[in-house]
């Protein structure tokens, strides 16, 4: 679940829904996302987007009450069972991306897609070539975020790419050397049921 929760604001959103699913047996890993536009019943609530669901179930039940209404929902109205959870907030992505050292992304095609500038109140424009790409956590933040061109499905395509070339890193022997850095960046913005 990766959320847009902030210290100190009201009510967020869960932007980002994927499902890893674990094949130990052949060694294999699959990654799936789901819409966070997908409108679902949810219990006690009526109908609604799955992106609100997170945030209504920690209101009645905090620390996990959130993910435990997520699951309830994707089971009973995608058939998707799952056994844990992790929640990442977004403004700890950036930092983790950049205490491993960025992450390498190839495109096909040019990526653009225009940001509004909170500084200069004005719109710009993000823009990586096609081609071999490294990534700092705040362009793999805009990279994994922006959907305004390519909607939301572009959006979840790019957050499975962010996911391989993590996964790609943490693999890599530097990684190891990182871990207190790491640390750092991901003990104050990650909450799961995971030991």
């Amino acid at each position: 679940l990766g959320t847009d929760r902030r210290e100190g604001g009201q009510s967020w959103r869960t932007d980002s829904i994927i499902i890893v699913g674990l094949d130990r047996a052949n060694n294999r890993a699959a990654v799936f996302s789901v819409p966070r536009d997908l409108y679902v019943e949810i219990p006690d609530y009526g109908w609604g987007r799955i992106n609100q669901a997170d945030y209504m179930g920690e209101q009645r039940e905090p620390n996990g009450g959130g993910p435990a209404l997520i699951s309830s929902i994707l089971e009973k109205s995608l058939g998707i069972a799952t056994d844990h959870w992790v929640r990442i907030q977004m403004d700890g992505f950036v930092r983790f991306i950049d205490a491993l050292g960025g992450v390498d992304i190839y495109l096909d095609c040019p990526f653009a897609e225009p940001i509004f500038n909170l500084s200069t109140q004005g719109w710009e424009e993000f823009t990586l070539p096609a081609g071999e790409n490294h990534l700092d956590g705040q362009d793999a933040y805009w990279f994994a975020r922006l959907r305004l061109r390519e909607s939301d499905i572009g959006r979840s395509s790019r957050q499975r790419a962010i996911i391989w070339a993590l996964r790609d890193k943490v693999l890599s022997s530097d990684a190891l050397l990182r871990l207190p850095e790491l640390y750092a960046a991901f003990q104050d913005t990650i909450s799961t049921d995971l030991s």
